[in-house]
């Protein structure tokens, strides 16, 4: 529960379906949530930097590069 100056809101588990719509697919069965990064590589096609991953690799990104919160 959060209360502010003009709302409050309450927070809940989310259903599975819930989350099921803002959890990434990342292939081979992996699943993250959060703010996913993403950039065209050397080889034309897409790579992606999970949130949990960010930290460590966020100096390979190279300048144009996108992030998302939700997938597309």
């Amino acid at each position: 529960m959060a209360a502010g100056f003009k709302s409050s809101y309450i927070f809940t588990e989310s259903t599975k379906e819930v989350r099921d719509l803002t959890t990434h697919k990342l292939g081979d069965g992996q699943t993250e949530e959060g703010i996913l990064h993403f950039y065209i590589a050397a080889s034309g096609k897409l790579a992606f930097i999970p949130e949990s991953k960010y930290k460590a690799l966020k100096m390979t990104l190279p300048p144009l590069s996108f992030a998302i919160k939700y997938p597309i």
